[in-house]
């Protein structure tokens, strides 16, 4: 009596952790679907605010594009666009609210399609400082300066020339193959200067140009 109480008992147990797993799978399917959900409703409300002219190009860095908008369920958001990847995230402030896994590829592809359209100019006005690509207008504001002026500046202006080469060139200037072999025939190559020899020797091998 005492046994087949026992195995009714695991029955029971055994079945009621059936149920709630099952339970809380189904829980888990419908969350997870509300939130697929809500990502596909949200990226085509960003394709609508860019169609609609309600977005707000803000920059480029390298190949990711920043561009801003607002959802009705999260306010103010940046959607940034990964050019080599053909990839979207939705961003409120620093914190990502979506990624476009899980998106439908009709969506993802016809707002990637729209930003490109909308904003080729933008992502194609862009320059190229310190091996960085920056978007031109917002580097002009941020530093105050046209990008023509900069590149006038001293980072754009020919390299210093080192000691070594400055010594170089002042050889080449003052030094000359015939007044060294004078110096050569009338008094022996022993009286030449250090400078003198390396230009000598320079000269014999072809280094000079």
């Amino acid at each position: 009596m005492i046994v087949g109480f026992v195995l009714i008992f695991l029955v029971g147990f055994c079945f009621g952790v059936y149920i709630s797993g099952k339970m809380t799978l189904k829980a888990i399917e419908i969350q997870t679907k509300k939130y697929v959900d809500e990502k596909n409703s949200s990226f085509r409300e960003v394709f609508s605010k860019i169609k609609e002219g309600r977005s707000i190009f803000k920059s480029r860095v390298n190949d990711v594009v920043y561009i801003s908008t607002y959802l009705e369920s999260h306010g103010d958001v940046d959607v940034l666009l990964l050019i080599d990847k053909n990839d979207l995230s939705i961003f409120k402030e620093s914190f990502c609210i979506y990624t476009s896994d899980g998106v439908d590829k009709s969506v993802l592809l016809d707002t990637i399609s729209l930003i490109f359209k909308v904003y080729d100019k933008n992502i194609n006005d862009v320059v190229e400082i310190l091996g960085f690509t920056l978007y031109r207008e917002e580097f002009e504001k941020s530093f105050n300066i046209k990008i023509e002026d900069f590149k006038k500046s001293n980072i754009f202006s020919q390299p210093e020339v080192s000691e070594i080469d400055k010594i170089k060139e002042d050889n080449e200037e003052r030094l000359d193959i015939d007044d060294i072999l004078d110096k050569i025939s009338s008094f022996g190559i022993s009286v030449l200067s250090i400078e003198e020899r390396l230009f000598l020797d320079n000269y014999g091998n072809g280094k000079r140009n």
